[in-house]
C-alpha cells in the first residue's frame, strides 16, 4: 500500500514537473515571438518616421541632390534637369526616394534677381497633376461677388466679395481679352489673398504638359505684371524639362 501512495505520489510530481517544463518552454517561444514582432515593428517605425526635416539641405540630399552638379529629379512621369545654379527644394509626401519627388519649389525674382526680397519672389511649384477648365471656370461663376469691374490698366476683370476674412478666393482676376489662355487652352484665373479691404498675394496654376503641373504665388504688388510672369514661369519650367 505504502509502495503505491509512494508512486503515484512520484508520478504526480513527474506530471507537475513536465507540465511546468512544458509551459516554461512554451511560455519562452511566446516571448521570444512576441520580442522579435516587437524588434520587426520597431524597426519599421523607425524607418517610417525618420524623416529629415523639410526644407533643409539633409532633406534634399535625401532626395539625391549633389551640390556643383546638374540634378535629374522625377516628378511624376517628368524628368527635369536642373542646372547648378537654381536652387530648388524637392517635397515628397511619404518615404524619400533619390531622383523622385511629389513635388519641386522654386522661386524667381521680379524684376531682377537682385536685391532678394520676398516682395519680388515669384514661388514655382511642380507637381503632378492635371488642369480641369471646367473647374476654373466654376471659380467665377459660383461665387456670388459683391464687385465686378474691368482694370483697363492691368487688362484684368477683378471680382470682388464683401468680406473681412484674408483667405484665397475672395478677390479673383481673369483677363479681360479671353484670348489670354494656359498652355492648354484653359482660362487664365488669379485667386488672391486678402479681402475688399487689402489684397497680399496672387496664385494661380497651369498644366504646361500631360500630366505635369505648374503652381505660382506671388506678391500683390507685381499683378501688373502677370502676362510676363505666366509666360515667364511657363518657359522657365519648360528649360528644365528633360
Amino acid at each position: 500500500m505504502m509502495n503505491v501512495r509512494r508512486n503515484k505520489s512520484i508520478e504526480f510530481k513527474v506530471n507537475r514537473l513536465t507540465v511546468i517544463e512544458n509551459f516554461s518552454i512554451s511560455s519562452l517561444h511566446l516571448f521570444g515571438v512576441a520580442l522579435l514582432v516587437f524588434v520587426g515593428l520597431l524597426i519599421s517605425a523607425c524607418e517610417r518616421e525618420y524623416r529629415p526635416s523639410a526644407n533643409t539641405e539633409e532633406h534634399k540630399l535625401a532626395h539625391g541632390h549633389i551640390a556643383g552638379e546638374t540634378n535629374k529629379i522625377w516628378v511624376g512621369d517628368t524628368l527635369l534637369s536642373i542646372p547648378p545654379n537654381i536652387n530648388y527644394q524637392p517635397v515628397s509626401n511619404e518615404r524619400i526616394i533619390p531622383g523622385r519627388a511629389d513635388q519641386i519649389k522654386f522661386g524667381l525674382r521680379y524684376p531682377e534677381p537682385e536685391p532678394e526680397s520676398s516682395f519680388n519672389l515669384v514661388m514655382i511649384k511642380v507637381r503632378n497633376g492635371s488642369e480641369d477648365p471646367d473647374f476654373l471656370r466654376n471659380r467665377i461663376s459660383r461665387k456670388n461677388w459683391q464687385k465686378i469691374s474691368d482694370i483697363d490698366y492691368l487688362g484684368l476683370t477683378e471680382y470682388r466679395k464683401d468680406t473681412r476674412s484674408t483667405g484665397y478666393g475672395h478677390v479673383m482676376y481673369t483677363p479681360i481679352d479671353s484670348s489670354f489662355k494656359t498652355p492648354k487652352g484653359g482660362p487664365i484665373i488669379y485667386s488672391c489673398q486678402g479681402n475688399d479691404f487689402h489684397v497680399v498675394s496672387c496664385y494661380s496654376g497651369f498644366e504646361l504638359q500631360d500630366g505635369l503641373y505648374v503652381e505660382y504665388i506671388f506678391p500683390y504688388s507685381l499683378i501688373k505684371k502677370w502676362k510676363k510672369i505666366q509666360l515667364d514661369v511657363a518657359n522657365f519650367v519648360k528649360r528644365l524639362i528633360a
